[in-house]
């Protein structure tokens, strides 16, 4: 059991330590490194899943108090991110115009110039790109947000 909790502490600090070299302040959204200002939702999804495993893990393991504080704490910072990562990028775009209507739009037309963003600024949420100039879709990553969004609520945090 002692060395599970070692193990995982020095991967809860691995995760932290990456978490406050990538990740904006002010949006909660992580960039695609330390040279980079946009932030992919492909990269958030499973950097938040991370954290999310680790939550899961120090659950499973909590034998002390220690170990289920930071089973919660991790937990709540789970629902945070993935919380904030829903509202301001799949929700909402530059000067809070809702993306409801874009969706709406995207099941009419199936056109690329209408589906959800997959890149946003870190910073501002603003998307890095026009409608016109992304060429693909990118419905993976939009489906990859919703499918573990959904295994989050399943497990219960």
């Amino acid at each position: 059991v002692q060395e599970r909790a070692g193990c995982l502490c020095c991967k809860t600090c691995l995760v932290f330590y990456l978490f406050c070299h990538v990740q904006n302040p002010v949006t909660g959204l992580l960039s695609a490194g330390t040279d980079h200002k946009d932030a992919w939702v492909r990269d958030n999804v499973y950097s938040i899943l991370a954290v999310w495993g680790l939550g899961m893990a120090y659950r499973k393991n909590a034998d002390r108090d220690e170990d289920k504080a930071k089973a919660y704490e991790l937990e709540q910072g789970v629902v945070k991110l993935f919380g904030e990562f829903l509202l301001k990028c799949f929700t909402f775009e530059i000067c809070g115009a809702f993306q409801v209507d874009k969706v709406e739009k995207f099941k009419r037309t199936q056109s690329t110039k209408d589906c959800l963003h997959a890149k946003y600024n870190s910073a501002t949420c603003a998307t890095v790109v026009g409608d016109d100039q992304w060429g693909h879709l990118q419905v993976d990553a939009t489906s990859l947000y919703l499918l573990f969004l959904a295994q989050m609520t399943a497990s219960g945090k």
